[in-house]
């Protein structure tokens, strides 16, 4: 599981997306989340499966009000409704698929999608590199776990 933190015009548009339907985001990181065979080549988890990422929480984020969000292709924003384990610092998510999704503290009363009428830029920093790390289980049965670090310029 390769785990890329995105910064500057790559994380724009996921945020202003999730800004866009997300009314009360306080703080967000963007990441492209995805599989990769042994020899580098991107792995799509197969149809009819899921899989559960675990992911470890970014400092500058609290794990009350945690949210994923997958963002698509085409802007439409989607809660994951991932659980939040505030003890070990994690947070956790299932998903059919890959692609960018953000992690994002919400205001409590704004976890509805709505228009919301500012927007945010996109928060992180070179220290999350070195705390991003995931966790991924369930495919076909199976337990696996990898770490990647990358930073998309």
């Amino acid at each position: 599981l390769v785990t890329n933190w995105l910064g500057e015009d790559a994380a724009a548009a996921a945020g202003d997306a999730v800004n866009t339907a997300i009314q009360g985001v306080t703080t967000m990181y963007v990441y492209d989340i995805h599989l990769e065979d042994p020899n580098g080549a991107e792995f799509a988890i197969p149809a009819g499966d899921q899989v559960t990422v675990t992911l470890p929480i970014p400092e500058k984020l609290s794990a009350e009000n945690l949210h994923v969000f997958h963002v698509a292709d085409d802007g439409t924003v989607t809660d994951m409704n991932a659980t939040v384990d505030a003890a070990a610092g994690t947070v956790s998510f299932t998903t059919s698929h890959f692609s960018t999704f953000v992690l994002a503290n919400v205001a409590p009363q704004q976890t509805a999608a709505t228009n919301a009428s500012e927007t945010l830029t996109a928060t992180g920093d070179a220290s999350l590199i070195a705390c991003a790390g995931a966790a991924l289980s369930g495919l076909a049965g199976a337990g696996l776990v990898a770490m990647g670090f990358k930073r998309r310029r």
